[in-house]
């Protein structure tokens, strides 16, 4: 019977000094997943609330008012218009010092929308909400839209 006991209090020593720790870490570990998973959905309603944010800051193309596209005979061959209005710095009411710096300004010839794209790198969340941006023509910064 001593023989027993013996084998159960090293069962039990083992089950201490190795079973222990390795609850206690797994314990640890399952914690810190759910804290991360947490953490994580907590970055997703921050970056959803952020883009919901961004797109209010964007003004909607109104409803009903098809974009079209013509270059009419007074501009200069390559100059895009859209339905004959004028360009975005009259529209914007651009003060000298701003038309200085702005990148449609220096490229007449291309879409305000597309200078600004190819000179800064992509399209600005801006020009997505303005009734000057004609996205069947979007394309990559660099292209020159085509005419359908």
């Amino acid at each position: 019977m001593e023989g027993l006991t013996n084998v159960l209090l090293i069962l039990a020593l083992f089950f201490l000094r190795l079973g222990v720790p390795i609850l206690v870490t797994v314990a640890i570990a399952y914690g810190l997943s759910r804290l991360d998973a947490k953490w994580r959905r907590e970055a997703e309603r921050e970056a959803r609330a952020e883009a919901t944010a961004r797109m209010d800051e964007v003004r909607p193309q109104p409803a009903g008012q098809p974009m079209t596209i013509r270059l009419p005979e007074a501009v200069p061959a390559g100059m895009f218009a859209v339905a004959g209005g004028p360009p975005c710095w009259d529209v914007k009411s651009c003060s000298e010092a701003m038309r200085a710096n702005c990148a449609a300004f220096r490229q007449p010839t291309v879409p305000c929308w597309q200078a600004r794209a190819q000179a800064e790198g992509r399209l600005p969340a801006t020009c997505k909400g303005c009734h000057l941006y004609v996205p069947s023509m979007a394309t990559s910064a660099g292209q020159q839209p085509t005419m359908h």
